[in-house]
């Protein structure tokens, strides 16, 4: 067919693309011609990305968990020697626990993906009408008409990688990434594992140097839970308008000021819970 005749079959639209000399098939009030049109500048606030769901996640529970631990001891009136050591092993057994199920679960996704994706391009080999078709529903659901919406299939028909990835991304919600990393999921598991490891160490921060100050020879908590609260609600805080910075989310005030509530009852209810135990086995 030549192309003047696809052309009248086409729908005017108002804006038709060109790049030179080539021209689109399709008819249009106003052609664009792209090669003078410069490309959209890169964003940068994106940076990382991949790894800030597991840098936040790995963080927060870390720093959380630790202060209320530690909260919960200091109302039960441990020894600060022995607060510091059950302290210090659960967040290392943790860390490592954390970013071992990160890493599976980031294994578990890439794995289910490959394995659509392989389905996929199986069901585009053997009858590629029927995927045609089934893509084609989707563009009605969205809005074209049905002779914009047989365009953009027929040509999209015509290259199988093409082809596959709109099927996979528009029926599925798998996007394909031709550079798969496949150290990603390991990846994404030590990000865990170390921000895990060092965000809840700092609720430990007050207690480690008043244990040195004063070389153990005193259990005063009151100043030193002040202290790791104080710790605690600063790093959260900066950590959580951080990660919404990174995330271009507009709440990051909210955001921060909901993390650090969140951190304050449960640090409350564990020291609240911890001294009532310690009164209750000390009348026993």
């Amino acid at each position: 067919m030549a192309q003047t005749d696809v052309a009248t079959l086409q729908p005017s639209g108002e804006v038709v693309y060109a790049m030179g000399a080539e021209e689109s098939w399709l008819q249009g009030k106003e052609k664009v011609d792209l090669d003078e049109v410069a490309l959209p500048e890169k964003g940068g606030g994106q940076i990382g990305g991949e790894f800030v769901k597991s840098f936040v996640f790995g963080g927060l529970d870390g720093i959380c968990s630790t202060f209320a631990l530690v909260a919960g001891l200091g109302g039960a009136r441990v020894r600060i020697e022995t607060l510091i050591a059950v302290s210090l092993a659960k967040v290392l057994a943790d860390a490592f626990s954390m970013g071992f199920g990160e890493y599976t679960s980031a294994n578990a996704e890439v794995e289910s993906a490959q394995q659509s994706k392989k389905k996929q391009l199986e069901a585009v080999e053997s009858n590629r009408d029927a995927e045609a078709k089934d893509l084609l529903e989707y563009y009605k659901e969205v809005g074209c008409d049905t002779a914009h919406a047989l365009t953009i299939v027929s040509l999209l028909a015509r290259y199988k990688d093409l082809f596959l990835e709109h099927t996979l991304a528009f029926r599925q919600g798998i996007f394909v990434d031709e550079e798969e990393d496949r150290w990603q999921s390991l990846k994404q598991g030590f990000v865990c594992f170390l921000a895990f490891f060092i965000f809840g160490l700092v609720p430990l921060l007050g207690f480690v140097v008043f244990y040195a100050i004063t070389e153990g020879k005193s259990n005063s908590y009151e100043a030193i839970l002040g202290l790791a609260y104080g710790l605690t609600v600063f790093t959260l805080f900066t950590m959580v308008v951080t990660k919404a910075k990174l995330t271009g989310s507009a709440k990051v005030l909210q955001s921060g000021l909901i993390m650090v509530m969140n951190g304050s009852f449960a640090g409350g209810a564990a020291y609240v819970l911890g001294e009532a135990l310690s009164l209750a086995f000390e009348g026993m």
